[in-house]
């Protein structure tokens, strides 16, 4: 099973996928520009397709014909494409923390239909939505009746 993550290194699965080794022979590796790995020589060079061509030579270069991915966050979309991209070596995935990828349009909108469900389900979260509103129009932390407590959470106060 292939372990990495494009951000921040493989340390933190180093210690918490321990049981996983009863079951797989683990490989973590540090993606191109994290860790012991070196940079790109280009920015451009950071993309979906070069960190699946690099799990590829990692595959080849152990030897393995198939393998498993473990993917959590954004290394979960790079599984899922290699998988997409090479289902005749991959034999399963384990996937965490994954999420819809999409561009900041259909982000945005997907947020926003979920928002207003919601608004409509609760009137707790209806003024929470309401408040955060009104902070980024009017960039101001603080809106009548309400006090800050943190830069997310406000409590009802009688001012």
């Amino acid at each position: 099973m292939f372990v990495g993550h494009p951000n921040s290194g493989k340390i933190g699965y180093e210690m918490t996928l321990k049981p996983l080794e009863d079951q797989f022979t683990m490989v973590y590796y540090d993606s191109r520009g994290t860790g012991k790995s070196e940079a790109p020589k280009k920015l451009e060079d950071y993309n979906i397709d070069h960190l699946s061509k690099e799990i590829d030579l990692l595959r080849k270069k152990s030897g393995a014909d198939k393998i498993w991915l473990f993917g959590h966050s954004d290394q979960s979309a790079v599984a899922l494409h290699f998988a997409v991209e090479h289902p005749q070596i991959v034999s399963g995935l384990i996937l965490t923390g994954t999420s819809f990828i999409g561009d900041m349009d259909e982000t945005i909108k997907r947020r926003k239909d979920s928002e207003n469900k919601r608004k409509t389900e609760s009137e707790w979260f209806s003024q929470v939505v309401e408040d955060w509103e009104y902070m980024y129009v009017n960039k101001n932390r603080y809106r009548q009746k309400w006090k800050k407590l943190s830069c997310c959470a406000y409590k009802m106060v009688d001012l």
